[in-house]
């Protein structure tokens, strides 16, 4: 007969306590032979260089070989430890020993030999690589299936046709890829999707495997696989995706060049994990939290399946970060993921582009986002999948703006988790209003205040709805959208300024279709707002109008309707490179005009001294500036950032400067502005927003 032993001494270092479990395995008249996952780990072990001393294994199976007498075999390991039975079809002894787990099992007597037994038993394993035995008493390694050989080939292949058994040694075989960037061999492969047509012709995976067995699986690969490309690839590959049609839907489904060259989202989502799984690696991260960083990274992008629209030259998914949520969860359902692990993951999808359009993070900006992830989900659960979603892009990979949050957020005044809001539900009772739907969203808008700084302590909150009450009474009846501009959306506020508000809204039927033609802008001096018909603000946009776009760009909305959100995904449709230039430039050149006529208003004078400046000089010079920075962003970047990147510079430096050095600086920037290469389209996309207009006003009019 063929020996397929080969020496192998210490190949595991057992610990006294093992010794112990395989002396009395001997003394009850059996044969000890280690085997399964500490075979394959010590070799995998002693195959990275430099290693020179042998592993010890944390848990030992052990199967025992040989005419035994089972009630003999476990009083001896009695002497050992603490025992205890589990498992119907393959009865198990579990030997608990000073802190060291063993799982004993009797082997069938089968064969007429005792190492055709041996054999036998190896048979029945999952993978070659899985199907190795180590005799404790000869030193010798059992290799009768060439796993060794596979293993250094990074191969893996079926043991024998008793692998189509158990179909869940697909995933597991998934799992293994994972962790150790093994893949299938073409044999195994075939029977992978042999059994995939079979068990879709009975009804599907629920019907042969239960969830508890999947999601251990998939657990696994999360919590100890950094492959997770090689994990992917071979569940594809084993026709087996078809089981988890969320994530089969990502592939094929195209993304912008520009912003992701790796390929379609399958790409992106497999890369983005790996990523995740490496960090979690490098970083020591708990099993838990390592959990809700991979899938996180994995299911990120789901909702670009149902919302990737080609325009013109560009591929976009506009709100894919809140359409991507549902089917997230449902295939973290699935594959029998826990709900605690859902309530954490959810949120993040959700939130993983509030980064976008946003620079160097503010408090009450970082506040928010802590808010909406709801308490379940942390921050740093999102900045490691912002991470991972900049990072897993191959050769368009970018540096992640997830740290700048992190630091924000280090600040003692941001808090670790967002604080109790200051304005209750008995403060509305008590001015007179009666409890119901309305009063989530005034505490809602409250606690956007308090994290905005507004609302400080009790009598702020109080003055805080006071404001509020006042700014209902002028809003326009159906409005969709509404949030404040100017000044305090570019963060150049101070204490002196006020706050403008800027929305839109439908005309009613009656306004619409009625005799007298209605008014198609509302404005109020207290508070200070100006509201648009939606046509007429949708015709303003188009015109890449300064003012009208920052309606579309804002971090966040004093009023959002449905309609409303719907507008904001649209915002890019707004845009064209002859437009943005020739607006924001055209609003630039006039603020300055406006500031150099002032300046020599004021040098001819007969007064003596000159008239003191009103603020009026000041504010051209900021504003002229700062729409300067705005159009040039939004012309090389694609999106409009309305916050200024250096307030410092706008408030304190620039008035500070000589006119001619502030008009020479201006030029420069301008001159910058003009030059820049665009990567917007040339023209807007009229009939999309028309077609908007249509569906809106149709929707409305009921």
């Amino acid at each position: 007969m063929t020996s397929y032993r080969t020496p192998a001494p210490g190949l595991l270092h057992l610990t006294k306590t093992a010794d112990s479990v395989v002396g009395a395995i001997v003394k009850a008249g059996g044969h000890p032979i280690i085997v399964g996952g500490s075979i394959r780990d010590a070799l995998l072990t002693l195959a990275v260089p430099n290693v020179k001393t042998f592993p010890t294994p944390k848990d030992i199976d052990i199967e025992v070989h040989g005419l035994v007498d089972p009630k003999l075999l476990v009083d001896k390991l009695s002497t050992v430890g603490t025992t205890f039975h589990r498992g119907t079809f393959f009865p198990i002894t579990a030997v608990h020993a000073e802190g060291e787990d063993f799982d004993v099992s009797v082997a069938p007597s089968v064969q007429s030999t005792s190492e055709e037994n041996v054999i036998s038993a190896l048979s029945r394993r999952d993978f070659t690589i899985n199907s190795m035995a180590w005799d404790p008493q000869t030193q010798e390694l059992v290799d009768p299936f060439n796993g060794r050989v596979d293993m250094q080939n990074g191969v893996l292949r079926h043991t024998s046709e008793l692998f189509s058994d158990d179909p869940l040694r697909v995933l597991r075989g998934m799992q293994f890829a994972g962790r150790f960037g093994f893949a299938f061999a073409p044999e195994t492969l075939a029977v992978c999707e042999q059994l995939a047509r079979e068990i879709e012709q009975i009804g599907g995976i629920e019907k042969v495997i239960s969830a508890e067995r999947i999601w251990e699986e998939w657990r696994k690969l999360a919590r100890r696989g950094d492959h997770m490309v090689s994990a992917l690839t071979a569940l594809r590959l084993s026709g087996w995706l078809r089981f988890f049609p969320e994530l089969e839907a990502t592939i094929g489904v195209e993304q912008d060049i520009r912003w992701h060259a790796e390929g379609d989202v399958w790409t992106h989502l497999s890369l983005a994990a790996e990523e995740a799984a490496r960090a979690a690696t490098r970083d020591a991260l708990s099993d838990t939290d390592r959990e809700v960083a991979v899938f996180g990274a994995l299911v990120h992008d789901f909702g670009k399946v149902t919302h990737t629209r080609f325009e013109d030259d560009r591929i976009t998914s506009r709100g894919h970060a809140a359409a991507g949520v549902e089917p997230a969860l449902a295939f973290l359902s699935r594959i029998g993921a826990p709900q605690s692990l859902a309530d954490r993951v959810g949120p993040v999808v959700r939130e993983h582009m509030s980064h976008i359009g946003i620079g160097q993070p503010t408090r009450s900006q970082v506040r928010r986002l802590m808010r909406r992830l709801g308490g379940r989900a942390s921050l740093r659960d999102w900045a490691r999948v912002v991470d991972a979603d900049c990072l897993g892009r191959g050769v368009s990979a970018k540096e992640s703006p997830a740290s700048l949050w992190l630091d924000v957020a280090r600040d003692v005044s941001v808090e670790l988790t967002p604080r109790a809001g200051f304005l209750t539900g008995n403060h509305l009772i008590s001015a007179g209003l009666t409890p119901g739907p309305e009063f989530a969203a005034i505490l809602h808008a409250a606690l956007d205040a308090q994290d905005d700084g507004d609302i400080y302590d009790q009598g702020s909150a109080l003055d805080w709805f006071g404001h509020w009450q006042r700014l209902q009474s002028v809003y326009p009846r159906n409005l969709i959208l509404a949030g404040i501009v100017g000044s305090t959306a570019y963060d150049l506020n101070t204490a002196d300024s006020d706050r403008d508000y800027l929305g839109l809204f439908f005309f009613s039927a009656e306004e619409l279709l009625g005799l007298d033609r209605p008014q198609e802008s509302i404005v109020s001096h207290e508070p200070d707002a100006q509201f648009h018909e939606l046509a007429k603000f949708l015709n303003l946009a188009l015109k890449c109008n300064p003012t009208a776009s920052e309606l579309l760009w804002l971090e966040r909305y004093e009023v959002r309707t449905e309609w409303g959100d719907r507008l904001v995904d649209l915002r890019s449709a707004f845009l064209s490179e002859s437009l943005v230039r020739g607006s924001f430039l055209g609003y630039a050149s006039a603020q300055c005009e406006a500031w150099q006529k002032r300046v020599a208003s004021q040098a001819t004078s007969n007064a003596s001294p000159p008239p003191a400046d009103d603020g009026r000089l000041a504010k051209n010079k900021r504003h002229m500036f700062r729409v300067l920075e705005q159009g040039h962003r939004l012309n090389v970047t694609g999106d409009l950032h309305l916050r200024v990147e250096n307030r410092d510079w706008y408030l304190e430096i620039l008035p500070t400067l000589s006119d001619e050095a502030v008009l020479a600086e201006f030029r420069r920037r301008a001159q910058d502005f003009q030059d820049s290469a665009s990567v917007l389209p040339e023209e807007p996309q009229r009939e999309a927003v028309n077609s908007f207009l249509i569906e809106a006003r149709k929707s409305f009019l009921g």
